[in-house]
């Protein structure tokens, strides 16, 4: 089977696509959205712009839950001179904040558009990087949901609740 390939419990990848579709979701719902007539899209600039005035001990206290995807943020795919690559990029004129949920959404597509294929770039290096990565994602996604000023995100995310 193709997913195991990824080399990371297929539970895990299966929950944080949920939880990951589901958050956008929830975005959209709440009026976190971009888009037209022909499509739409989560505004996750304009989320985490609302998030980063949020008072610095609720900021710190979600930063705190996800200290390894800070320190070791996962590279963005790129295609350089024809070639894929992997860029260390980071935006240093937003908040830490933003930075984080630019990295969850990095997590997302890397996982989810391909890059995380061994073949045919050969092995990944750190799979267990991978795990850790998707952990704290999920960490991050579930923390933003029990923030202040983010009620109708979570209430769209989670009507039972």
């Amino acid at each position: 089977m193709i997913a195991d390939r990824l080399r990371i419990e297929k539970d895990l990848v299966w929950e944080f696509f949920c939880t990951f579709s589901r958050f956008e979701y929830a975005l959209k719902r709440a009026g976190f959205a971009v888009g037209n007539k022909r499509r739409v899209n989560a505004d996750w600039g304009c989320f985490g712009k609302t998030l980063r005035t949020l008072s610095p001990e609720s900021q710190a206290s979600l930063l705190k839950q996800c200290e390894y995807l800070q320190q070791q943020p996962p590279r963005k795919q790129v295609l350089c001179r024809g070639n894929l690559s992997w860029s260390n990029d980071i935006d240093e004129s937003i908040s830490d904040i933003e930075r984080v949920l630019i990295y969850v959404r990095r997590v997302r597509n890397n996982l989810f558009h391909g890059g995380k294929f061994p073949t045919p770039d050969g092995v990944v290096d750190e799979p267990g990087r991978d795990k850790q990565l998707i952990q704290e994602c999920l960490t991050v996604l579930r923390a933003v949901l029990k923030l202040p000023s983010v009620q109708n995100v979570a209430q769209n995310f989670d009507p039972e609740e």
